[in-house]
């Protein structure tokens, strides 16, 4: 078995890049998805990071979860998921939970494709142009997951699968109807008329795109296609309905 597996510790140089790596993603990188999960309370629930890869938002959430909550990642590639054990041990997340499969609308084994040398871009809808590997995984959906276990309700989910994130919410939906979670995702479209968006408004959900400093609504993705900040373009939170208008903060003017 690996040494991370085991949960023995990172290396010294291992955990200094790890935390360079996750305050650049604070800062600059993903600066605009890890302020908005920080933004909200999540203090004593659980929360999902699907496709948690390296585990940065993994680490970010754990700190906001507090004594009571609880962080799953999902990661199906087995290396990243050992980086994972890895990170749990050497930073003592004691309250992250690794589960080693894939989330999808159907439970079972399914084909997972990634480039070579590039695991952050891997998925079950990637057509990588070079050279790719390919290799099973497991497969189950958020409401058979949850039947079986504790760690209900879910308070927000991350989710980044590389254009696969219409199906794991439809294999959600039971969760979703229920619990009411925040949701900050990644989506390849270049419209708000999105199947995944219709999916999530079909589930009471209201979409925001990341605008200046702030949340613009969905229906004015496509007018603001070009004043969108690149590093965010492609990232979307949704909220319940209920809760929409105090999810959007409009852009801070600076004063005169």
């Amino acid at each position: 078995m690996d040494r991370r597996e085991q949960g023995s510790p990172m290396t010294l140089t291992e955990r200094l890049h790890f935390l360079h790596r996750a305050w650049r993603y604070r800062l600059r990188s993903e600066k605009f998805g890890v302020r908005f999960l920080l933004s909200r309370d999540l203090r004593g629930t659980t929360v999902l990071d699907i496709g948690a890869n390296r585990g940065i938002y993994s680490y970010w959430m754990h700190k906001k979860v507090g004594a009571e909550g609880r962080v799953i990642a999902f990661e199906p590639q087995p290396e990243l998921a050992t980086e994972l054990y890895g990170l749990r041990s050497a930073f003592g997340l004691g309250r992250l939970v690794i589960e080693t499969c894939a989330l999808s609308s159907a439970s079972g084994r399914r084909v997972f494709t990634r480039p070579v040398r590039h695991w952050g871009g891997g998925g079950f809808d990637v057509r990588p142009e070079g050279e790719a590997e390919r290799f099973e995984v497991s497969v189950t959906t958020l409401d058979e997951y949850f039947e079986t276990r504790a760690g209900r309700p879910v308070g927000f989910i991350k989710c980044d699968v590389e254009g696969h994130e219409r199906d794991v919410f439809l294999g959600g939906e039971r969760l979703l109807r229920a619990d009411r979670p925040d949701l900050l995702f990644e989506c390849f479209t270049e419209s708000s008329d999105c199947p995944t968006f219709r999916l999530l408004e079909s589930f009471g959900y209201c979409g925001f795109c990341f605008f200046g400093d702030g949340l613009a609504p969905i229906d004015r993705y496509d007018d603001l296609q070009g004043r969108l900040h690149p590093k965010a373009r492609h990232n979307f939170v949704f909220v319940p309905r209920e809760r929409a208008a105090a999810a959007v903060v409009w852009p801070r003017r600076r004063a005169a």
